[in-house]
């Protein structure tokens, strides 16, 4: 089986697949074991609250259609790995199809937002994603790390229902000061504090996060000043922190 150019899987019999059958089967295998989720949408559910009315706006039902879509094309996607590997007299195309074919089964879906909305999908996803960004609470960078905590606790761990729950987006602006919200003030020293107070609890308390971001983004400037600091690096890709050592 191969990739085609629209990303679906087809077998290797098909009359426009290339000749490198158990190759690309690892190949494809090899790449699909480092899919860690598939993220139907971000902020949907948030982009709601203003663009009700909107061509933009999409309900909660149709999310979790889309939602469901992805994990029936999943399932089809395991269904044809099954029928490949019976059918293969080639010992490593067999077991390539078949290690695949896990993968795929194993892929959770979800939708990231966030937390207070948690509760709105929390029966169409298989992981609980949640962005919780202190900053735009107004909270002061020394308050922050704490609380994301009592956030993430309370928003979005009690409706979980028991399913992996993780924080999808976390993080603190470094500039510019002018785009401050309250106490919540943007600047170098204010995200070294965050880093400080949240990576080693994070850490010792076994909570899974991504943090947002890795580099600055000046595109953002136009459309938000606050918007466009939030990288550990800067946009030449030079660290402009100290990541704490737990």
């Amino acid at each position: 089986m191969i990739l085609d150019d629209s990303g679906t899987f087809r077998p290797s019999s098909d009359k426009h697949a290339k000749n490198n059958g158990g190759g690309s089967s690892i190949t494809i295998s090899k790449v699909v074991s480092r899919i860690l989720g598939i993220s139907v949408g971000n902020e949907v559910l948030f982009r709601n609250e203003e663009y009700k009315g909107r061509t933009e706006y999409v309900p909660v039902n149709i999310l979790e259609g889309y939602i469901q879509e992805i994990r029936q094309g999943l399932a089809k996607r395991v269904a044809e790995t099954a029928t490949t590997s019976s059918s293969s007299s080639d010992d490593a195309t067999t077991t390539m199809t078949t290690t695949l074919g896990q993968h795929l089964a194993q892929i959770p879906v979800f939708s990231s937002d966030l937390g207070r909305n948690a509760y709105q999908i929390v029966n169409s996803v298989d992981w609980i994603m949640s962005n919780i960004h202190p900053f735009f609470a107004y909270t002061s960078a020394e308050d922050a790390a704490d609380w994301a905590f009592k956030n993430f606790k309370t928003e979005t761990m009690q409706v979980a229902a028991g399913k992996p729950a993780v924080l999808s987006e976390i993080g603190w602006p470094s500039g510019p000061s002018s785009a401050s919200l309250d106490s919540a003030v943007p600047s170098l020293e204010n995200l070294q504090t965050f880093l400080n107070t949240w990576v080693c609890q994070a850490n010792k308390h076994n909570v899974p996060y991504y943090y947002f971001e890795a580099f600055d983004e000046s595109w953002k400037n136009s459309i938000s000043p606050r918007e466009s600091q939030w990288g550990l690096l800067t946009g030449d890709r030079k660290l402009k922190v100290t990541i704490p050592t737990c």
